[in-house]
């Protein structure tokens, strides 16, 4: 679905809508992150990045087209292994 730059720069810091924000990568001058949120009850994925650093200057899409497609998406449970010490694990299970 196509959203506005507008709109999406708005809801980045409105995070009423903002369902996560993940941080995925960085570099010298830019930090990038994917956002998911919800809009008339349906969940969309976008990704934008932000100056790294407070001498660089990038604001969320600011290389983009005005209109940014979304990617729709939909919560999933999903199992995850973890690898946790022994004590660790002792600490979970005592608290179950």
């Amino acid at each position: 679905m196509l959203f506005s730059k507008e709109f999406l720069i708005d809801g980045i810091f409105d995070k009423k809508n903002t369902i996560s924000e993940t941080l995925c990568d960085t570099s010298r001058w830019s930090i990038s992150y994917k956002r998911i949120f919800k809009f008339e009850d349906k969940y969309y994925r976008t990704f934008y990045n932000t100056a790294a650093t407070e001498c660089q200057d990038e604001s969320p899409y600011e290389y983009e087209d005005d209109q940014i497609e979304c990617e729709e998406v939909f919560p999933t449970e999903v199992k995850v292994i973890k690898y946790l010490s022994k004590k660790e694990l002792e600490n979970l299970n005592a608290s179950n």
